[in-house]
C-alpha cells in the first residue's frame, strides 16, 4: 500500500475584504494549491476561488481547476519565485486608505521541474502558489515560512534521491516527524 509521507498541505491567497467599521479592510484567505507527498508520488490539486467575500463567504465558491499527480522518481528539481513590494509614497498610503489598497504584498510561486516523457518542463499544472498581504510593518519573507521549508526539503531531496550514485545505487532518506507529517532531514 501507499502511504502519505507530506501533507495534505494548504497554500492560500490572502485577499482584502472591505469591512464598513470606519472604513477597513480585513483579510480573507482562498485556498489555492493543496499539496501532497505519498511515498511514490507527489500530488498537487489547484483551486480558483470566485465570488464576493462581502457575504461573509456565503457566495463565494471555490472550484477544483486541476489535479497533478507524478510520480517522484520524474520530479527532477525546482525553483521558487517570490515578489514583494510595498507602498512607500505618502500619496499612494493616503490613497491606499481610502480605496482599501494593502500597504504590502508577497507573493511566492513554487514551480516544480519534471521529466514527464517531453523532457525537463516546468508543467503549471504542478506550481503552487501563496499571497500574503501584512497588515502592519515590512512584508514578511513567505521563503522561510514553515510549510514552504519542509516542500523545498522535500523536493530537493526527492530530486537527488532518485539520482544513481556511480555504483548506480539509489541514495537513501533521513526522515523526521514535523506537524504535516515526515521531512527529509
Amino acid at each position: 500500500g501507499e502511504q502519505l509521507l507530506w501533507g495534505p498541505t494548504l497554500f492560500e491567497q490572502e485577499v482584502l475584504r472591505p469591512w464598513c467599521e470606519r472604513c477597513r479592510a480585513r483579510t480573507r484567505k482562498r485556498p489555492s494549491a493543496l499539496v501532497a507527498i505519498t511515498d511514490r508520488r507527489f500530488v498537487v490539486i489547484q483551486y480558483q476561488s470566485l465570488g464576493p467575500l462581502g457575504c461573509g463567504g456565503i457566495c463565494s465558491r471555490v472550484f477544483v481547476t486541476s489535479v497533478a499527480v507524478v510520480p517522484l522518481k520524474w520530479v527532477l528539481g525546482f525553483c521558487i519565485e517570490e515578489s514583494m513590494w510595498m507602498v512607500q509614497t505618502t500619496i499612494a498610503r493616503m490613497l491606499g486608505k481610502v480605496c482599501l489598497w494593502p500597504r504590502a504584498e508577497s507573493t511566492l510561486i513554487v514551480r516544480v521541474l519534471t521529466n514527464c516523457g517531453v523532457g525537463k518542463v516546468y508543467l503549471s499544472t504542478l506550481a503552487v502558489a501563496q499571497r500574503v498581504l501584512p497588515r502592519r510593518g515590512a512584508p514578511v519573507c513567505n521563503f522561510e515560512e514553515e510549510k514552504v521549508l519542509e516542500l523545498r526539503r522535500w523536493l530537493g531531496n526527492v530530486a537527488l534521491f532518485f539520482q544513481p550514485d556511480v555504483q548506480g545505487q539509489l541514495g537513501s532518506l533521513e526522515l523526521f516527524k514535523c506537524p504535516r507529517g515526515l521531512a527529509p532531514a
